[in-house]
Parts: structure tokens; sequence; C-alpha cells
């Protein structure tokens, strides 16, 4: 199924170059192109749209408040010329951030992206792949003020404290903390090899060293699996 996209700004040659790229693209569907927010809301309130290419500055509405009044917001590429805009769209969990002028490759990076992420929502409660995330995969974190790219071939699990996250990495003598949800992360990286063991746990299935009823071990990480997680962990897992 294509992804079903909208794009809204309020510069008619920039939905233009939406509406070019989106068109090389198989697996996209450009079904609407708006200059205004608020000419976009019946289509965004249908629930059938899957992506947003989204301007920030806009005149009437930015492109986040307008994000932040959705009820049910569906994945967000933001676009726009302005790069001090980027904190405070990825702090919305923007898919990713397009600085214009951009390139074909650098939008087909984007949507593509974005397509492995809304796979991993579909595959949410099903199968996840084993096989782990490409040298090229990454996602961006905020850790303090500064977005910071994460590997995620480099990545070992995920444990929650409060409305922290901290995530582990192999290279890392400490882990990188960052204000975020575990359920938004799972949705991110569930695709790339990743799951759920435990209400604090979100670990890579592909290095696991070994595991037993109640526990893994990554490296020299042992983590528990929670009572409510082991049936789907052993599913997974064959055993």
């Amino acid at each position: 199924m294509p992804i079903r996209a909208l794009a809204i700004d309020d510069e008619p040659m920039a939905l233009q170059v939406v509406e070019t790229f989106a068109g090389r693209v198989p697996f996209v569907e450009l079904v609407g192109a708006y200059e205004s927010p608020y000419d976009a809301q019946a289509e965004l309130d249908t629930g059938t749209i899957d992506l947003l290419f989204l301007d920030i500055n806009m005149p009437d509405i930015t492109g986040t408040d307008f994000l932040r009044s959705l009820k049910n917001p569906p994945l967000v590429i933001f676009t726009t010329a302005y790069k001090e805009f980027a904190l405070e769209g990825f702090d919305l969990d923007a898919v990713d951030y397009l600085l214009k002028p951009y390139p074909y490759d650098r939008f087909l990076k984007a949507v593509t992206k974005a397509q492995t992420m809304l796979q991993g929502q579909s595959a949410e409660g099903q199968d996840t792949t084993q096989s782990g995330p490409g040298p090229d995969d990454f996602i961006l974190i905020k850790v303090e003020h500064q977005q910071v790219r994460v590997p995620l071939a480099k990545l070992l699990f995920v444990e929650g404290q409060k409305d922290y996250l901290k995530l582990y990495l192999e290279d890392k003598p400490h882990p990188l903390m960052t204000l975020k949800s575990m359920r938004s992360l799972e949705k991110e990286i569930a695709a790339f090899g990743f799951m759920r063991i435990h209400r604090s746990y979100l670990i890579a299935l592909h290095r696991l060293d070994s595991f037993k009823k109640t526990q893994v071990q990554i490296g020299k990480h042992t983590l528990p699996i929670g009572d409510t997680y082991q049936a789907t962990f052993r599913e997974k897992m064959g055993s």
C-alpha cells in the first residue's frame, strides 16, 4: 500500500517541489497540497493520511502549533528554510527535517524512513525482523540542547526511567539520556529488530548473547523479562 501524504506550505513553489519529488517515489501518493493548514484540516480529520509534509514558518499558524492541535496526527516531515526550527521539530517526534532547498536524494531518504516507521507500526504485535539495522540506519535524539545521531547498529538496549530514556551503545562508556517516551521510540525502531521485553527495557534482538525464561544477556548487561512479556518473547525466539 502506498503512503498517503499531504503537503502544507504557504509557498506555491515549495509545494511544487514536494509534488514533483513525491511523483518520482513509487510508494508515495500525494493526495493533497495546501497553502493553508486550515484548508487541509478536513482531509486530516478523515484519519486516512499517513504522512504530512509541513512547513513551519507560516503566516496564520506555525507548523509546530498546527501539529500540536491535531488529535491524531500522522507522521510528519518538516520542510522549512530556517534551521533554527529544527530542535522544536524533533521535539515533536518528527520523522525528519528537510532544510530548503533540499535535493531529491534527501527527500527520498526522509520518505524511506517514514515508510520504515509505518511498516513498524503495522507490524506492531506481529513478527519483527531479527536481521537488525543496516550501517546507515539511525535515529536522532535530543540530548541536553543538541540533536545526537544514534546509529541503530550500535544500539544495544534502551532503559526507561520515569520521563527519561537511557540509550546504551556499544562504543559509549555511558548511556545517552533523552526526554522521550518508551512507546514513541518503540514505534520508531521496532522494524529494525528491537523488541520490548519489560516495562522498562527495549532491546536489540540481534545483539542478544543468551537468554532464559526471566532474563536476557547483552554483553555485560543482564536484563529482566517482565512477566507480561515472557510469552511474546518466547514466541518470537521460537522457544
